[in-house]
This record gives C-alpha cells, sequence and structure tokens, in this order.
C-alpha cells in the first residue's frame, strides 16, 4: 500500500533534515529584492547558438552560462525570470540559487547540492498527480541510501534513480555555481560539479531512461575557467558579456526566453508510459 499524502510529507522532511543546504524552497523566498541596472545590460546570450539548441535539442544537454562581477544582478534576475516561465509551464524544473542576491557565503560540496536536486526530484515525483507513490518499504530503502551515501558517485546514482522512477518526458535542472565551496585553492568544484551531472545524464541514457535531463549551471564572477580547460568542458560554455543594445533588456529578455520555453518545453510535463 503506497504512503498518505502526511506519510509522503514526512518521508520527504525526513530526507530533508539530512542536509546541510540551507537555500530557498521557492522563488517566492528568494531576497533578491534589487533593480536591474539599466546603465549595464547583458548580451542576449539566449539567444547565441548554443543556448537555442540547449533548449531544442531532443536529448539531454548541459550549458555553463558565464557572466561577470559587472552584470551579476543581470545574470540572477535571468534565473529567476526562467524559474517563473518554467512554472509558468508546468515544466519540471529541479533548482538551487543563492538566497541572498549579494550574499558572499559558500562552502556546499558538490555531494550537497546532488542530494538536494535529488529529495527535489522526489518531490517532483510524488507530487505528480498520476504517481502511484512509494510503500513504506521502498521508502525505507530510499532512506538507507541517503544514509549510507558518502562518494560522489553514490550521490550521482541517487540523482538518477529519483529522476528515473518520475517517468517524466524532462526534466530540467538550474544550479547557481557559487553555492559551492571557493574558500580553497584551486578551486574545481563547479567543473567537478558540471561532470558530475553530465555522468548522471549519460547513466540515465544508457540505462534506457527516456527522461531528457536538461541542465544549465549559472556563474556571475571569478576565475571559473582556464587555458587548460578540456574542450568537453568548454565547448558548453555560454559566455554572458555585457551590451548597451536593446536586446539585453530585461523585457527583450522575459519574452524572447518566454518564447524559448512556449516552443521547447512547454506540455513537456508529462509521464511518458511503458
Amino acid at each position: 500500500m503506497p504512503l498518505s499524502r502526511t506519510q509522503v510529507n514526512e518521508f520527504l522532511k525526513s530526507l530533508e533534515s539530512r542536509m546541510t543546504l540551507a537555500v530557498p524552497k521557492s522563488s517566492q523566498d528568494l531576497k533578491w529584492g534589487h533593480r536591474e541596472q539599466t546603465v549595464t545590460r547583458l548580451n542576449a546570450f539566449w539567444l547565441q547558438p548554443k543556448f537555442q539548441t540547449w533548449c531544442s535539442e531532443p536529448e539531454s544537454t548541459l550549458r555553463f552560462v558565464k557572466g561577470s562581477y559587472q552584470n551579476r544582478l543581470q545574470i540572477k534576475s535571468f534565473c529567476l525570470d526562467f524559474i517563473k516561465l518554467m512554472e509558468d509551464a508546468s515544466v519540471p524544473l529541479l533548482w538551487a540559487l543563492k538566497p541572498n542576491a549579494c550574499e558572499h557565503t559558500n562552502g556546499l560540496s558538490p555531494e550537497c547540492l546532488l542530494s538536494y536536486l535529488t529529495v527535489q526530484a522526489l518531490s517532483v515525483y510524488l507530487n505528480q498527480e498520476t504517481t502511484s507513490g512509494i510503500s513504506e518499504k521502498q521508502a525505507a530503502q530510499i532512506r538507507k541510501r541517503f544514509q549510507s551515501a558518502s562518494t560522489l558517485i553514490d550521490y550521482i546514482d541517487l540523482l538518477c534513480f529519483s529522476i528515473s522512477v518520475s517517468r517524466l518526458l524532462e526534466v530540467c535542472i538550474l544550479v547557481d555555481i557559487h553555492l559551492l565551496d571557493a574558500r580553497q585553492q584551486g578551486f574545481r568544484e563547479h567543473v567537478e560539479l558540471m561532470k558530475a551531472l553530465s555522468t548522471a545524464q549519460s547513466r540515465l541514457h544508457n540505462d534506457g531512461c527516456r527522461t531528457m535531463v536538461k541542465v544549465l549551471l549559472a556563474s556571475y564572477g571569478g576565475i571559473m575557467f582556464d587555458e587548460h580547460e578540456s574542450s568537453d568542458v568548454m565547448n558548453n560554455v555560454i559566455l554572458a558579456g555585457n551590451s548597451r543594445h536593446g536586446k539585453g533588456k530585461p523585457v527583450h529578455r522575459r519574452r524572447e526566453v518566454g518564447r524559448l520555453v512556449s516552443s521547447h518545453f512547454g506540455g513537456r510535463g508529462r509521464v511518458y508510459r511503458s
């Protein structure tokens, strides 16, 4: 017999209690109450081929939007717009953003972020109207896997499991990489997270999962990559520079990105049949 709604909520809370990730659970909780500067505008990176193909390709894809400190507020506003547009289109979206637009604290590991995304994915699955739910035995097994997870591979496995059981046609992931620990010398955890999510995409595909997983990582400052970076990494980087042209205005951005969402994502929040 599947868990009741009350039991499901308690189950999800028990998983959340194991995490130290203090990030907002809804876009309304974000304390990003700023106005975008009118002087500094983004170039319309969402119109670049790399972003367009990320939206349109009928397969799992990953992109890294790299902004700068000067346009950090615009990058963050883009993230907020994207969350709202996906919510309005009922597209399953897993996301993790910093709680405050100007907050400098960080220190999370890729493993911590993957566990957070896993709980979100399970929540999406268990809150579907068509879901058959999970039994008490299955819930206990998932708790045990969470408790025993210690390596990055363990957390990749958990994320893959949570996405595969959802049976959704498509899931999108949006992560602010400035949640990661940038204090250590030779900061590389953004690349580690990038590769972990790419591994999850490949594993789901190889295991026969039909869910497309679209991953978008966002950054807005700091030295993210160097000249020795592999082509596999750099080929997925989208540079978001400054621009004074009209296409970078918030109203244009929302309209253009909204058009992409409705054209390539709208209506995909459905489950596939066996």
